[in-house]
């Protein structure tokens, strides 16, 4: 069974800089996936294509925060104020900077730029933060994205695997100048899933595993995952970053060790339990797919459709391979109830269903 999720989506034009009025601003992922960040804190959003799903979380300032009033308190209206409109960075002036470190001086002025639209002139001041300080991993990170952006995949290579091979790094300049927390993008990570990062090591991998990919080294990047799990990165996007580069292999052992025991508690994980249906599918595993799959489709609110027709559509294919008919044309019917269209389902109930002079 080659049946398998859509392709990935390639990184540098899913990547994209928004200037507001409000501040400084990130996104990352096609259009309907959107990371905004601003001084009231940041605000994602994740979109599965073609559908109407859609994931928000909020980054709320660590302090001086706005937003809704303890219960039974009034909310007090937000005085006037220039820094409501103006990010703190700014304001910053020559003399402000003159007294900084020459890397943390270049660091603030290339993010002025970059607030101000000017990318290239951004990266231009992030290199002298590099040359001034070679271990100025915030430089390298906004970089890299950039980079990405700019299709220059070799440099944001480069400088990805400087954070990763760094150790443990710290981003002091992202943290205090634009805020803890407040910057987080939104990239490809399979053809139907989008994934939120933020500004940690766990982004340098995952954007390095995105560029290994488009190079056309799937090992390479599943290696770097692995090693990313190793230190303690282990949440599901990693995961299922990891899964599809592995169904693109076949490599289905490992598919399922990693895959084994996951619930269907969101769209990336049930894009999980779909890769470990498919890995034992491939193995022969009809009945334990089965199992898998049924709990995968047995959570639909929130889902996204097209996730769940293509568990039931595998699950079908695993009925007509028993020579279950009647159950695999229940699974079929199930899907063609909310998509008319979806893939070959009207020629496999056409083919499976007894015709109208049929005992």
């Amino acid at each position: 069974m080659g049946f398998r999720l859509q392709r990935r989506i390639k990184i540098a034009p899913g990547l994209n800089v928004n200037i507001s009025k409000s501040g400084f601003g990130l996104s990352a992922g096609p259009k309907g996936a959107k990371a905004s960040i601003g001084p009231r804190g940041a605000r994602t959003s994740v979109g599965i294509p073609g559908t109407g799903v859609r994931y928000e979380k909020r980054y709320p300032q660590k302090s001086g925060t706005t937003g809704r009033p303890p219960a039974g308190k009034k909310a007090i209206p937000p005085q006037s104020s220039p820094a409501h409109s103006t990010p703190p960075i700014m304001q910053m002036g020559a003399i402000a900077k003159a007294i900084k470190r020459p890397d943390e001086k270049s660091f603030i002025t290339g993010c002025q730029s970059l607030i101000k639209g000017d990318e290239s002139r951004c990266l231009s001041h992030l290199y002298d933060a590099i040359r001034a300080n070679p271990e100025c991993y915030d430089a390298y990170l906004i970089a890299g994205i950039l980079l990405c952006k700019a299709d220059d995949a070799n440099t944001a290579r480069t400088y990805f695997e400087k954070i990763v091979h760094g150790g443990d790094v710290s981003y002091p300049y992202i943290e205090k100048y634009l805020g803890s927390g407040t910057i987080s993008l939104v990239v490809p990570i399979t053809g139907n899933i989008k994934g939120t990062l933020e500004t940690d090591t766990r982004t340098a991998y995952m954007l390095l595993a995105e560029v290994y990919q488009e190079q056309g080294f799937p090992e390479h990047a599943i290696d770097l995952l692995k090693h990313a799990m190793g230190r303690g990165y282990t949440d599901n996007l990693v995961k299922v970053s990891i899964l599809e580069l592995l169904n693109d292999l076949e490599r289905d052992d490992e598919i399922i060790e990693l895959a084994q025991g996951t619930e269907n508690t969101d769209n990336v994980t049930l894009a999980i339990m779909f890769y470990l249906g498919q890995a034992m599918a491939r193995k022969g595993y009809l009945e334990a797919t089965r199992e898998v799959l049924k709990k995968a489709v047995s959570k639909k609110k929130d889902r996204d459709p097209d996730l769940i027709h293509e568990a039931r559509y595998l699950m079908a294919m695993t009925y007509e391979q028993d020579g279950k008919r009647a159950m695999a044309i229940k699974q079929y019917q199930a899907i063609l109830a909310e998509d008319f269209n979806f893939k070959d389902v009207k020629e496999k109930l056409d083919a499976l269903s007894p015709g109208p002079g049929s005992k």
